[in-house]
């Protein structure tokens, strides 16, 4: 029997056949493979012990990894020197699977395309790995001119608006004991820079190596702000990777389903 998966649009639902795309991935999920640069590796045994989280690897077993690992790491050619593929991806596999995201990259561009008819025209010339490859090095221009170089002096004044904000909501409470109004303000202003430095932080977007940032996103979020900055982190991870990302289980995008967003 034939996989059918259900797109919906302006003309409607229409069916699509996902047979080998589905034998494909399905066959590399039970091996516990992914691929990446055209190599297979076996990465099964490994899944529990992701740091980004085991569920990022189970959503993603089977499949081709080579853009998303790029995309989500900073030295990704550093991680892959320490693996050894099990065996080179077959012409069947490469093709089954960049079929597939290519008529899903499709589908997205229709039903974002609709308001726009002279575009709908293109959207079967649409050559996703010619846009994954542009969107990578349009990435690595960004990394050559700094772009994405921590500011130390940005840092520091983040930190004085945060004494600034505090010292202020202390001081009116001090001033006015009787009045919650100006000193609850402030106060706010204080936990809403401290949510907005715990993000860059679990980011690691500061200043100094990983560890140093996962310090400063637990002082932010755990103690200024009152959310497990670890916590936030892990989940965050798993919202990038797999943003809006659903299966037969319902979403596997963790932050599409916590009451506290």
């Amino acid at each position: 029997m034939s996989s059918l998966i259900h797109v919906h649009n302006s003309k409607g639902t229409e069916s699509m056949m996902l047979e080998p795309y589905c034998a494909t991935r399905e066959k590399l999920r039970k091996e516990g493979m992914v691929i990446y640069d055209d190599q297979c590796y076996k990465i099964d045994n490994f899944v529990p012990h992701h740091p980004g989280g085991s569920e990022l690897l189970k959503q993603h077993l089977g499949t081709d990894i080579s853009f998303i690992f790029r995309a989500m790491h900073e030295d990704p050619e550093a991680i892959m020197k320490r693996r050894k593929p099990s065996r080179a991806a077959t012409k069947k596999e490469l093709s089954a699977l960049s079929e597939r995201r290519a008529e899903v990259a499709r589908a997205m561009l229709s039903e974002s395309s609709m308001e726009f008819p002279a575009y709908v025209k293109k959207i079967h010339k649409f050559d996703v790995n010619a846009f994954e490859q542009d969107m990578m090095q349009l990435y690595k221009s960004f990394v050559s001119k700094g772009y994405f170089v921590p500011s130390l002096a940005f840092f520091i004044q983040r930190n004085l608006i945060l004494l600034a904000l505090l010292s202020a909501s202390l001081s009116l409470m001090r001033l006015f004991p009787d009045s919650f109004l100006a000193p609850g303000i402030m106060l706010g202003l204080f936990w809403h820079q401290s949510g907005y430095m715990m993000h860059d932080g679990e980011h690691h977007n500061f200043p100094g190596n990983e560890r140093v940032n996962d310090i400063l996103g637990w002082l932010y979020g755990t103690v200024f702000l009152g959310v497990n900055g670890a916590w936030w982190r892990e989940e965050h991870r798993e919202h990038h990777a797999l943003l809006n990302t659903y299966d037969e289980s319902g979403f596997k995008d963790p932050q599409m389903k916590e009451d506290v967003w």
